[in-house]
């Protein structure tokens, strides 16, 4: 769970890299019904375990927003700032990757809803690689 937090912090930390001139609202999982537009919620699932000393999730991050081309500017904001993105977090090391991103139908069509669908790949830093930090 520790693991799950950090890269939560990560993800909310990366998420307000954004231009200022947008300024979303950021949420986990769930958007408050009085949320300001824009506003971006984020999500992430841990996919299969594996046998590489890492963890993998999918993260999504939804935009919704009443102005269609600032949702696509937040969009490609987004890819660009977590595109290929490494970025050590205490104790651990995410790396981002895209896998697809798109429009979806909302049922309230004065509104742009697009999703940004990212793979994380996450390796915890042992108590070794801590000591070798520290020491560089």
């Amino acid at each position: 769970m520790a693991m799950t937090n950090e890269l939560r912090e990560a993800i909310v930390w990366l998420l307000q890299l954004i231009e200022p001139e947008y300024e979303p609202t950021i949420s986990y999982k769930v958007a408050s019904d009085d949320a300001m537009y824009p506003h971006v919620v984020y999500d992430i699932v841990t996919t299969v375990p594996n046998d590489m000393g890492r963890e993998d999730y999918v993260l999504d991050i939804h935009i919704w927003d009443k102005v269609p081309y600032r949702a696509y500017e937040i969009l490609d904001a987004y890819k660009n700032i977590f595109a290929f993105r490494n970025d050590p977090n205490g104790n651990i090391l995410p790396t981002f990757y895209e896998t697809s991103s798109g429009a979806i139908d909302d049922p309230d069509k004065t509104i742009t809803h697009l999703v940004l669908r990212l793979h994380a790949q996450v390796y915890m830093r042992t108590a070794t690689d801590r000591g070798i930090l520290e020491r560089s």
